[in-house]
This record gives structure tokens, sequence and C-alpha cells, in this order.
């Protein structure tokens, strides 16, 4: 099965392009930004009514942005969840669209509002629209995070809250413009979408959560991407209808 590769484009609708993967993941360095916000990967026909989205495995450093952290690039990819999107490759050789962001999520986090951001961050002042008080502000982890994994400073200087929107504008709005249209596509498709959104988490707690220093799970599993289009088809709820889908394509 031939697989095809569409790269969205800020502003812009996705285009298509061409080429592998690339499987090395080096240390980024200058010049080592992705050209697109991010990819979708899918086979020559969805026969799944599953979406794969890999939020935060992307690794293209900008330039610009490194200069402005005192932190090296091994500290700063901490915070990504690396190789997620390979971990997850098989899917779309077995029916199912994968969404993989380019831009890493210490740049800009698309798993957040797109404005929850720390005042603190930023030399002027924000616009009241920001979301300045959720727990993940106060944990220094919103849209534009303010520490790494390890619990550092990520910036040398204060922000100006017009990078934030280019950030936001060139990055978080192309990825989630795409997630929505395949979302869209698997509803109207299949009547609901089921979002897998692939994650990797640290095998021990953070020095900055209540679990610091204990041994977590291998696998864990969550429940709150299924999306439902229009009426449920013969009484039967969209999650079943889901189980039943997936249990056909794996036999």
């Amino acid at each position: 099965m031939r697989l095809r590769r569409i790269a969205a484009k800020p502003g812009n609708r996705p285009i298509s392009t061409g080429g592998r993967v690339n499987r090395e993941r080096p240390d980024p360095g200058p010049g080592a930004g992705a050209s697109e916000p991010c990819e979708v990967v899918l086979a020559d026909g969805q026969t799944l009514p599953l979406v794969i989205a890999s939020p935060h495995s992307g690794h293209g450093y900008l330039p610009e942005f490194l200069a402005q952290s005192p932190l090296d690039p091994r500290a700063l990819r901490k915070s990504e969840d690396s190789y997620v999107d390979e971990l997850f490759a098989a899917g779309p050789a077995l029916g199912a669209p994968l969404l993989r962001a380019h831009f890493p999520r210490i740049y800009v986090d698309p798993n957040r509002e797109p404005f929850e951001l720390d005042p603190r961050m930023f030399e002027d002042k924000v616009p009241d629209f920001v979301n300045a008080s959720s727990p993940r502000v106060a944990a220094g982890l919103g849209t534009i995070a303010r520490l790494a994994a390890g619990g550092e400073d990520i910036y040398r200087e204060k922000l100006r809250f017009a990078e934030a929107l280019q950030r936001i504008d060139s990055c978080y709005r192309p990825y989630h413009a795409t997630l929505r249209r395949l979302v869209d596509a698997t509803v109207v498709k299949f009547g609901f979408c089921i979002l897998l959104d692939c994650h990797s988490m640290p095998s021990v707690g953070g020095p900055m959560e209540s679990d610091a220093g204990r041994p977590r799970a291998d696998f864990v599993l969550g429940s709150r991407m299924l999306i439902e289009g229009g009426a449920k088809a013969g009484g039967m709820p969209a999650w079943k209808r889901a189980t039943k889908a997936l249990r056909s394509a794996s036999t």
C-alpha cells in the first residue's frame, strides 16, 4: 500500500509532498527548524474511523529559539515525546491517518488552549483573553512553556507578546486546522471518529509532579476523544461501533 504525505503550511491548505521519513533524531543545531508545522501521513484510502495524532514528537528547532535559551539542546529535548510518531507509523498502512507535528512542544504546545500563557514571561502586558490561571500555566507548562522538563527556566530574557502570537499563528493554528479537517472527514465517512492522541510519559515522576521519584505505569489509556456525528447508527453507541470497527480491522 502506497502512503502519501501532506504538509500543512501556515495560512494555506495542505499541499502534497514526497520523500521518506527521516529516522535519525540528531541534536538540533542551527537551521534545524522544520519548514512546515505538521504533516499528515495517510494511505490510499482511510478504512478505520480512527485519527492518530502525535503532537509532541516534533524536533524542528529554530536557531533563533535556541539562541533565546541558556539550556543546551539535550536539556530542551527532554520535553519531547521523542519517536512517538514512529511508534505509531504503522497506522496509515492499517487505514488510519497519522498527524505529526514538526515543531517541538517546548516552542509551542498544541495540547493547550491557544492562549494559555504566563504573563510573567512577557515584557509587555498580555491581553485580557489570555488564560493566565490554569494549573498548567502555574506549573510553567502553558501554550508557550516557561520551564523545561527538568524544571529549568527556558528563556534568558522575557518575550514580547507578539512572538507568542507568531508562534500560535504559524504552528498551533495550522496543526489544529489540519486535525479538525481529519476529524470532520472521518465523522462524515463513518459517523464518528476516535482520536488517538499519542504521547510518552516519564517512567518516574518528575521534580514538579506530586509523584516525584516514584515509578509510573508502563501504559496509560484515556477515553476522552471519541467524537460522534449525528444520531446513533441502529441504536448502537459510538464507542461500541468504534470497538466493533477496530476489532474487524485487526482480524
